[in-house]
């Protein structure tokens, strides 16, 4: 749960490292996640930062968004999330604390990557400016781990959160927050 390089991200998903990924302790986690999608952003435009392969998009379901974008900087990652048959979504390779989105969106997913950046807090900020109003973030940070709870207390500083929940599966836990920037003092 620290920054990584990008060279060492994608020799990871070449080699199939996060393929665990795709295994039943973390269907829930996407699922809580993409609950809180239909729940809240029913058929909205959806910005997913550090997307690898696109898990979330397969548990939305085509019919739960209006337009889905995914950025990641592990290229073999980005490569594999394009070849899904999925309408209206696309994959960007771009490094997500730099990347700059060309439109806004109704949520910004940051699923189990804050914990990466040198400057999380920074990057959630610079996130906002896309946000349409009335706008969520939806964050997953792992909950064994320090710095993830410390950004998931920074963030709660921050933001007014209007849920959260953690999730528990085969000795992992997660804790999943939905937060609505766009309500807090803009500086």
């Amino acid at each position: 749960d620290v920054p990584v390089p990008i060279k060492i991200w994608d020799a990871e998903y070449r080699e199939g490292s996060w393929a665990f990924l795709q295994e039943l302790e973390q269907v829930t986690r996407y699922s809580v996640i993409a609950g809180y999608i239909q729940a809240l952003k029913p058929k909205g435009r959806l910005l997913d930062v550090g997307c690898g392969e696109g898990i979330l998009l397969d548990r939305l379901g085509a019919n739960n968004y209006s337009k889905f974008v995914g950025v990641d900087f592990a290229q073999a990652a980005i490569e594999r999330a394009a070849k899904k048959p999925h309408p209206r979504s696309i994959f960007i390779y771009a490094d997500a604390e730099s990347y700059v989105p060309t439109e806004t969106f109704d949520a910004t997913i940051f699923n189990e990557v804050l914990y990466y950046f040198a400057d999380p807090l920074a990057v959630a900020q610079r996130y906002r400016a896309w946000l349409k109003p009335g706008g969520l973030f939806i964050t997953s940070l792992y909950a064994k781990s320090d710095r993830a709870c410390a950004i998931g207390r920074l963030l709660k500083k921050a933001y007014p959160s209007i849920d959260e929940v953690e999730i528990a599966s085969h000795g992992q836990a997660w804790i999943v927050n939905v937060f609505t920037p766009s309500s807090a003092d803009k500086n």
